[in-house]
């Protein structure tokens, strides 16, 4: 553009070194009013080259610039598009993971109220087995003490024996019952720590996967709106870039315009001044 407008008022200066030397040939005598109509002919014509020229930079800017727009439009289309389709993939994700931890967990809720009631089943029917065994072997130590004090001493050996023995058989249920009641609760804890383990890790992925999903979302919006910035700038960039364009080019026109009126004023006024010197001539020519 700058090397048009250069060309324009190198133009432009030709046409004014033009007009003046024809205007002092003129005053010096040798105006002919055929070849200011020449100049005035070429300066017009290099006038309104220079302003087609002009007019077609302006053209050219404005094209460019609408170019950028539609260009840059475009680019946020698709960006607000990559946006939306991220959120839409990303609310699929969400659902998908609600539909999964809804289907899991109640299973898993089961599992643990199933493991549990079976605990206190078992331990309960184990609890009256071991009080069953208990209750008969110690109705049997009361009937040994009271066959104690009613029998001879002959026979309190044998029944201080038998007494004996049912007391290590009450010992030992004893052992018994705590041996298995801890084996109970080992089993019970192990299968009850699996499936809290399970609902744990359910709930684990769950938060993290929101986590992830959210963090998604928001980079997404954050990336959107980092190339609309970037995007917009470059818009306006490009209309201030026209915008300096315009009134350059509207100047450079005005002043272009300006120099060409005055310029041709000066060649008419020539013009009009060689014809009136040439019918002067011939007013006073020995041949009039």
């Amino acid at each position: 553009e700058s090397n048009n407008l250069n060309q324009s008022q190198k133009v432009f200066k030709f046409s004014i070194i033009t007009m003046y030397t024809t205007k002092n040939n003129m005053n010096s005598g040798y105006a002919d009013p055929r070849s200011l109509v020449l100049t005035l002919q070429e300066l017009s014509t290099d006038y309104h080259k220079e302003i087609a020229e002009m007019n077609n930079i302006l053209f050219q800017a404005k094209e460019r610039y609408q170019l950028t727009l539609n260009e840059n439009n475009e680019k946020i289309q698709r960006a607000q598009d990559k946006m939306s389709d991220e959120n839409v993939q990303i609310q699929k994700e969400f659902e998908e993971l609600r539909k999964m931890y809804e289907k899991n967990l109640p299973s898993l809720n089961e599992e643990k109220i199933m493991i549990q009631s079976q605990y206190y089943k078992e331990k309960s029917k184990f609890d009256c087995d071991f009080q069953t065994k208990v209750n008969e072997a110690t109705n049997k130590l009361s009937e040994i003490n009271v066959k104690l004090m009613t029998t001879s001493k002959e026979a309190v050996q044998e029944i201080e024996d038998l007494k004996a023995q049912l007391e290590r058989e009450i010992a030992e249920l004893n052992s018994e019952y705590r041996s298995n009641l801890s084996n109970i609760d080992v089993s019970y804890k192990k299968e009850l720590n699996a499936v809290n383990q399970h609902i744990q890790d359910l709930t684990n992925y769950v938060n993290e996967t929101t986590i992830k999903l959210n963090q998604r979302r928001e980079q997404s919006s954050k990336d959107y709106h980092l190339s609309v910035e970037r995007l917009t700038q470059d818009n306006n960039a490009a209309g201030e870039e026209y915008n300096a364009t315009c009134i350059s080019i509207s100047q450079n026109i005005r002043m272009r315009t300006q120099n060409y009126e005055n310029s041709a004023s000066g060649i008419r006024n020539a013009i009009e001044g060689a014809i009136n010197n040439q019918k002067r001539q011939v007013v006073h020519s020995p041949f009039a």
